[in-house]
């Protein structure tokens, strides 16, 4: 499968999902705002239900190569079997080790929560983490999925987890309180491992333990997982460095940063983690069966068309930000302070798409030619350390609004380090033109931005009409600053639509 048909299956799939993920943010913040409970729910649901998040691009990075080498020269599933049950067991005794030392782990991480809130974080914590252990079974049951091409039916099992959560908020948390949301967590959690384990026993995988830690692929997966693994811990350790800075702002604090953060990772689910997850086995595949020339064209044709599709739309929603907000919470318990506070932190939030894109996709070409360490280390080793240095004053001086900037920064710098690595380690996959494109995605987007702030301050029609109003606007001034700097991608967009409009209507 090609990279944009593959993409583009992914895409379509995830905007169900983010629809599903939005509608249980709403209910959440309908339900408790921006209070101390869904302080708790959030710091919980982070450090627990979102570890496999970070874990699962680690796997996939080590096993898509492997796995796909393996089944090419036709050897049996002994390696694929002892990597689930060793991933399985290790979740299981890292999930234990947290519900048992739940209470220092919150005094740690949560340490500037007073002792009453502290005592509701480690209770939710303790509800939630069975979800760790069954997210992580179902993240890696999904990589397999991908393996074998079946993106749409591994793409959405992302939405059970919402529909446990809206369940959960309907029925269950108005009468026992957003305890109710942690059982809809591990109810959501336990159908998507239904849901992978079923179209994974379609393709026609059957289950058995095996655990050969001594087979030759099994080292080698771990050689490539090991690197991979530190980086995804240390990008789990990033959402939770914010909520232990935001646990010393006042209370709602956590819960405005994670409003202000849902839509913007449910945009980057879209258009960020669509391309990767159809990016590692295709270009793997490129780099085994099809040589460098495609590879690099490939990879260079990813960059470019990222920055020009979510830069301008991040933009646009830095200008759209007061709409976005009041249509996806303001209603219930989240009152009309609180969505003014979110939104300020969501425009400093979303300018972190574009960067984060084109650095998640560099990541993912360093995994393809099997370098994890490059990505682990400089990547998210570098985050970190960004990250520390920048969060602290900029909170102190902006609040949940410099937390959101922090990451903004963190990613640009990221984006630059690991293109010079790109260039430095892998001379012979070097890209060309990515710069030039770069430079007119940006100059475009600053009109499309300019456009739109003019269309929503010159006319006051309410939250829906301003939104699309806005959005039109701005979307239009992009396309005709984008033809009057003659951007190829812009071309290349209207080819290829032209080309599926055809074939629809043959």
């Amino acid at each position: 499968m090609k990279l944009s048909k593959a993409s583009a299956v992914v895409m379509s799939v995830s905007v169900v999902s983010a629809v599903f993920g939005l509608l249980r943010e709403s209910v959440v913040a309908a339900l408790f705002g921006t209070s101390l409970e869904s302080d708790a729910y959030f710091f919980a649901f982070d450090l627990s239900a979102r570890l496999p998040e970070f874990l699962v691009p680690a796997i996939a990075g080590a096993l898509i190569p492997v796995y796909l080498r393996s089944k090419r020269e036709e050897q049996d599933d002994r390696f694929t079997m002892s990597v689930i049950n060793a991933y399985m067991l290790a979740l299981i005794v890292f999930n234990l080790g947290l519900f048992l030392f739940s209470s220092g782990v919150v005094s740690v991480m949560g340490s500037g929560f007073e002792t009453d809130q502290r005592a509701l974080v480690v209770e939710m914590v303790r509800l939630i983490s069975p979800a760790l252990t069954l997210l992580g079974i179902a993240g890696m049951l999904r990589s397999l999925l991908n393996a074998e091409g079946r993106f749409l039916a591994a793409q959405i099992s992302h939405v059970w987890l919402s529909i446990g959560i809206v369940a959960a908020g309907f029925w269950v948390a108005p009468r026992i309180g957003v305890g109710g949301l942690a059982a809809g967590v591990v109810a959501g959690a336990l159908l998507q491992v239904g849901w992978t384990a079923f179209w994974l026993w379609k393709s026609g995988f059957r289950y058995h333990f095996v655990l050969d830690l001594r087979d030759d692929r099994f080292r080698r997966f771990t050689q490539l997982l090991l690197p991979g693994l530190v980086g995804g811990v240390l990008s789990y350790a990033l959402p939770i460095l914010d909520k232990f800075l935001a646990s010393y702002l006042p209370a709602g604090g956590i819960a405005t940063l994670s409003f202000a953060s849902k839509p913007v990772a449910l945009l980057s689910r879209i258009g960020i983690n669509s391309i990767v997850v159809a990016a590692l086995p295709v270009l793997t595949s490129k780099v085994l069966e099809e040589g460098p020339d495609s590879y690099r064209s490939t990879l260079g044709q990813t960059l470019r068309l990222s920055m020009f599709t979510i830069l301008p739309m991040s933009v646009i929603l830095v200008a759209l930000r007061a709409p976005v907000i009041e249509i996806l919470f303001q209603r219930g318990a989240f009152d009309a302070q609180a969505a003014l506070e979110t939104s300020a932190t969501f425009a400093a939030a979303v300018l972190q798409l574009a960067p984060a894109g084109v650095a998640v996709v560099l990541s993912t070409a360093f995994n393809a030619v099997e370098d994890v360490k490059t990505p682990a280390y400089f990547g998210a080793g570098g985050n970190i350390v960004v990250k520390l240095a920048v969060a602290p004053p900029l909170m102190a001086a902006l609040g949940t609004v410099g937390l959101a900037l922090s990451t903004t920064i963190m990613y640009s710098i990221s984006a630059v380090i690991l293109m010079v690595l790109y260039r430095r380690k892998l001379p012979h996959l070097r890209l060309d033109g990515i710069a030039p494109s770069f430079t007119r995605s940006i100059l475009a987007s600053a009109v499309a931005w300019g456009a739109t702030e003019i269309a929503v301050r010159s006319f006051d029609l309410g939250a829906i009409p301003t939104l699309v109003v806005g959005g039109v606007v701005g979307a239009v001034a992009f396309v005709a600053a984008a033809a009057a700097v003659r951007s190829p991608e812009l071309s290349f967009i209207f080819l290829r639509t032209r080309r599926v409009l055809q074939r629809s209507g043959s």
